[in-house]
């Protein structure tokens, strides 16, 4: 008896050999999507997207990409233009050819020279100082995993 392939069924199973599969969404250079986008797996753009991002998992994008719109990831290594507000859980990578307008919002950030950055940076705080009259005052910005490249 002949078993079928059918990759259908294999990017909705999970693998014999690990217990999760990893689900990459592409955008493709050359495709343009307007709209918000909601997902749980990583995203690699090397298209255009107007709209925003919201995705628990990794985002990356390529040189030629542009988006126009929010964006809110756990991580991020950005290549293309993004013109929007940018919040990062974890650690954003800025490659030499990213162009970026707006608010940068990470934890960690490291930025390779010859990035044009249009932007203000803030860092994710965890600590908080002990409140002061009744205030609860954040420290100021602290990247202590931040790197210039």
């Amino acid at each position: 008896m002949l078993k079928t392939f059918s990759m259908l069924n294999y990017f909705s199973n999970k693998s014999n050999e690990t217990s999760e599969l990893t689900v990459i969404n592409l955008i493709s250079k050359g495709t343009t999507i307007t709209g918000n986008m909601i997902c749980g797996g990583d995203i690699r753009i090397d298209g255009h997207l107007k709209g925003n991002i919201l995705n628990q998992g990794k985002l990356v994008t390529g040189p030629d990409s542009e988006i126009k719109g929010d964006i809110n990831v756990e991580s991020a290594k950005i290549g293309g233009t993004i013109i929007g507000n940018i919040t990062v859980n974890g650690t954003l990578e800025i490659e030499k050819s990213a162009r970026l307008e707006g608010i940068i919002v990470s934890k960690g950030l490291i930025i390779h020279e010859g990035a044009d950055l249009n932007a203000e940076i803030n860092s994710i705080n965890n600590s908080i100082q002990k409140p002061m009259d009744n205030k609860i005052v954040h420290k100021a910005s602290d990247f202590s995993r931040a790197a210039v490249l």
